[in-house]
């Protein structure tokens, strides 16, 4: 398999990959300068993208396609689906049936077997996969980053004006909001204690 793009979905894709031993990944391809591309799978080339445009990535099976919806996707998986078994994420539903259109025609230029096809449906479901466990780490990451913040916000002197400028606006916000809270059941609580 190889990957062309090294953003997040294509990093999440890489992922993937290494989970399922009965995937390869041959290279990860980039518009960038390889060189200045580190990735996390050990001896995985990183591989300009002119060799798939030139037709020469021979060792791919199926290309996945990790560019955005809006200008990547409808240029570059037409332009590689006559030459690979692409996979992509294309995600700009008004414009899926001419999406699809587009690389149906380029893919009937090329050749794609059956078992390609399978490979096909697996990888897209990898890559939905890949995705949702990206977000769904990052959302954990995000929720303790914030409780770890709110706890040592709790801490702090309300004085301590330099490590207050530190914490993250968010995390202000909270605090300032569980100080409200309190002080407005402090006074709830003194009212009624007084209308005794």
């Amino acid at each position: 398999m190889g990957i062309l793009g090294y953003g997040n979905l294509g990093k999440g894709v890489e992922l993937a990959i290494r989970q399922n031993d009965d995937m390869e990944l041959v290279g990860v391809f980039t518009r960038r300068d390889p060189a200045t591309v580190t990735i996390a799978t050990p001896d995985v080339p990183v591989r300009s993208a002119r060799e798939l445009d030139e037709g020469a990535a021979t060792d791919v099976d199926v290309l996945i396609i990790c560019g955005g919806s809006a200008t990547d996707l409808p240029k570059m998986t037409p332009a590689y689906a006559g030459k690979y078994n692409v996979v992509d994420s294309f995600d700009n539903h008004a414009n899926i049936s001419a999406h699809f259109a587009a690389v149906d025609a380029a893919a009937s230029s090329g050749s794609i077997s059956g078992e390609s096809a399978a490979w096909l449906g697996a990888a897209g479901v990898g890559v939905v996969a890949a995705g949702g466990g990206i977000w769904a780490a990052n959302n954990r990451r995000k929720k303790r980053a914030n409780a770890d913040n709110l706890a040592t916000a709790r801490e702090l002197d309300p004085g301590d004006t330099h490590s207050l400028s530190r914490l993250p606006i968010p995390t202000l916000a909270a605090r300032a909001e569980e100080i409200i809270v309190a002080t407005d059941e402090s006074v709830r609580r003194a009212r009624e204690e007084l209308a005794k």
